[in-house]
């Protein structure tokens, strides 16, 4: 099972993916012609259900991870770190200091927050959901 995100701003553009391999998703990325695939991690996350979602950062420095929790990792695949333990659907702000996200995701009445993209001073908006931020404002 593959999971997919595209980053057009490196050079050349670059596709992120988990691959379930026993049990475990082993992160990848490749070229976005096909070519250049590498393993990022080995052992990265134990499946636990659920598929996880990756989201490049705006300078494709880092990708966010929801799965169980919103981690975050540099594009080399080191510094895997969960910075938010509650959250989902993750969206990075233009600048990528921020992160968007649903707190309570599995439960029903989930509300929107923003954090700083170490997972710190997180503030509420609310019953909202998470969605992409406006590239220009």
């Amino acid at each position: 099972m593959r999971r997919a995100v595209r980053h057009r701003l490196s050079s050349p553009p670059k596709i992120a993916f988990f691959e379930f391999d026993s049990g475990r998703y082993v992160l990848k990325v490749m070229n976005a012609d096909g070519s250049g695939s590498r393993v990022l991690s080995h052992d990265m996350l134990k499946d636990q259900g659920g598929s996880p979602r990756l989201v490049w950062s705006p300078d494709g420095t880092r990708l966010a991870i929801d799965y169980r929790g919103i981690y975050t990792v540099r594009a080399d695949g080191s510094d895997l770190t969960l910075v938010i333990p509650k959250g989902g659907s993750s969206n990075w702000s233009p600048d990528g200091s921020r992160i968007a996200y649903n707190d309570g995701i599995f439960a029903a009445g989930a509300s929107l927050v923003i954090a700083d993209a170490g997972g710190r001073h997180a503030q509420e908006f609310g019953d909202a959901r998470s969605g992409p931020w406006n590239p220009v404002g």
